[in-house]
């Protein structure tokens, strides 16, 4: 098939800076279960601090070593600069950060600090990724996504990396070196399969649905997180949120509307932050027949926060 123009003109293009991995999406959630873009967003950029820079050497352009984006040992970064950066609010910032190191991705530590010039500084912050969940959350895919479909398995993927030294030349991602190991564990995970007790697999389904949130864990997260966001959780908020559950409402989105009205008030709408508000987004969906976080995801959420 012939490469288009534009796929040649894109091509051509030097793109630097952050990369997105399409899985994190599915793994970086708000308190809400969804998509946590600006958590996304500010966990790749500090990715991006964290990826080593080649150096080269001048007369033969060979990779003699690396180098750290940053002086110190750890990256320094405030709520403001990310902020800034980005064009969130702070507190939009600070949440994210906080879901972040609550999901154990990255690390915080503050520190307190002498400048150059004498300056005394207290809790300076200084984030940190956490190697191995950033891998576990970027390579937990299938074989089909882990290897290009005009690679065959048995090719490993460092014969296109020919710069690295070896240390850094092996696969992030394990499992795609030889067509060998993947049929092996295939067989053998076969043959597990099939020697399995016949009345084990006739639970499965129970043990699935076990699995999945009840209505009443969904409920205690949204009373958590009110409590943690808003403040305490009155009688009379609480009565009406239980009347919402009782007339049909999904209690997972009581979490959705809570999480929309903390964005709200993040862009400046300060009355968002009251249960009223809340309370309005609830009744619309209730107009328009919008009961379920599936439904509700069908019609607005893939809108609001894209398809993953």
């Amino acid at each position: 098939m012939r490469m288009s123009n534009t796929v040649q003109q894109i091509g051509q293009i030097d793109f630097q800076g952050n990369i997105v991995p399409m899985n994190w999406f599915k793994h970086i959630k708000t308190d809400a279960g969804l998509p946590d873009s600006i958590g996304v967003m500010l966990l790749s950029d500090i990715i991006y601090w964290y990826r080593p820079v080649e150096v080269r050497d001048e007369a033969t352009g060979k990779v003699v070593g690396y180098r750290t984006k940053f002086k110190e040992d750890k990256l320094q970064r405030s709520y403001d600069q990310f902020a800034e950066q980005f064009g969130f609010s702070k507190n939009q910032v600070r949440r994210a950060i906080k879901r972040l190191e609550e999901a154990g991705l990255i690390t915080i530590e503050l520190r307190d600090i002498v400048t150059k010039t004498g300056l005394r500084l207290n809790n300076v912050m200084y984030v940190e990724p956490v190697a191995e969940k950033i891998k576990e959350i970027t390579c937990s895919k299938t074989e089909e996504e882990k290897v290009d479909n005009n690679l065959t398995l048995s090719t490993p993927m460092d014969k296109f990396v020919d710069t690295l030294p070896t240390n850094l030349s092996t696969p992030l991602c394990k499992n795609v070196d030889t067509n060998t190991e993947t049929s092996t564990e295939t067989t053998t995970e076969s043959k597990l399969a099939s020697e399995a007790d016949p009345v084990d697999k006739l639970n499965e389904p129970e043990k699935q649905i076990a699995d999945e949130p009840k209505e009443d864990d969904y409920f205690s997260q949204f009373i958590d997180l009110y409590q943690k966001e808003i403040g305490l959780l009155s009688p009379t908020v609480y009565s009406e949120a239980e009347s919402f559950i009782n007339q049909g409402i999904d209690p997972q989105l009581l979490i959705v509307a809570l999480q929309i009205a903390l964005e709200a008030y993040d862009t400046g709408k300060n009355t968002a932050r009251r249960w009223a508000y809340m309370k309005g987004i609830i009744r619309s969906w209730q107009t328009a027949g919008i009961l379920t976080f599936d439904a509700y995801w069908e019609r607005e959420g893939v809108q609001r926060y894209g398809t993953v």
